[in-house]
């Protein structure tokens, strides 16, 4: 299921600069057609998209590392290890795998989540247990 496949951006406006914020969206199964198709769009994406000069920054998804942690969608507690295995499988052995063939040389820093909590988030296995922790990361609000 691709239906949810898309690239959404994000401007954020800082006085006169403005920066684009690129979040590389998905939603799930996770299975080898499936991330083949994932690795292919953003390969397709990243070319597209990296020579704009505003793109500072990649991002795989918005809140689904604090979903998982946090559990949003009440996962079976036996279920949660393979919902981070999956997680994993998407947004790091795939699309951070893809933009880094990709976008190298340009010296963006790839974050799999945002909120995230950068290096402590990549120590967690990339599923903090708080994504939102300030003493680490950024913080979402609404």
């Amino acid at each position: 299921m691709i239906s949810c496949l898309h690239v959404a951006c994000k401007i954020y406006i800082f006085e006169i600069l403005f920066i684009l914020y690129n979040c590389i969206l998905f939603s799930y199964p996770v299975d080898e057609p499936f991330l083949t198709s994932i690795y292919n769009e953003v390969i397709y994406q990243v070319k597209r998209l990296q020579s704009h000069p505003s793109i500072v920054l990649w991002s795989g998804n918005n809140e689904n590392e604090q979903a998982i942690a946090q559990n949003w969608y009440h996962i079976p507690e036996e279920a949660i290890p393979k919902a981070k295995d999956d997680y994993r499988k998407l947004y790091v052995s795939t699309v951070m795998k893809a933009l880094k063939e990709i976008d190298k040389g340009n010296n963006r820093p790839f974050v799999t989540s945002s909120p995230s909590n950068g290096l402590e988030t990549i120590s967690e296995n990339y599923v903090a247990k708080n994504p939102q922790d300030t003493v680490y990361g950024n913080l979402s609000k609404n």
